[in-house]
């Protein structure tokens, strides 16, 4: 199973997000990535960011987590999403690390009308009220 922590960074009722062109369909998705041999969740999320953002983050509580299953050419996943508070420099697209093709601030009342990666739509807004939140299966991905 893949492990792949996210980052939920949020600024005046927005949330970051970097926006993906599939054949399949446009995806939004929450930075964050694939975690190497001997990092540690926190760890991985910090060189995802740098990497593809060019942003340092503060990695903060454990707000949700959910699984993917295995499907085409992709395994299972296991997404785990950090709040984070970035650091001084804003997010900068860095094309070598991500076929992304824009960063985007979405606002918090369109994100459940998006194809999101992972698919936390129907939790976002327990983000802010309780504890973290386990998705134990999540929706086949649309995109692919």
């Amino acid at each position: 199973m893949k492990i792949r922590p996210a980052a939920w960074i949020t600024r005046s009722d927005r949330v970051l997000m970097l926006r993906y062109a599939y054949p399949g369909g446009t995806l939004f998705s929450l930075p964050g990535g694939g975690q190497e041999e001997g990092e540690n969740l926190e760890d991985t999320l910090r060189r995802e960011l740098r990497e593809e953002l060019a942003m340092t983050v503060e990695v903060g509580p454990l707000i949700w987590a959910g699984e993917t299953s295995p499907m085409h050419h992709l395994p299972a996943t296991l997404h785990i999403l950090f709040r984070c508070a970035p650091g001084e420099a804003p997010p900068r697209l860095q094309p070598h690390h991500t076929k992304a093709q824009e960063i985007l601030w979405v606002p918090l009342e369109d994100i459940p009308r998006l194809t999101l990666y992972p698919a936390v739509g129907p939790w976002v807004a327990l983000f802010d009220t309780q504890g973290a939140a386990y998705a134990r299966v999540l929706p086949p991905r649309p995109w692919l």
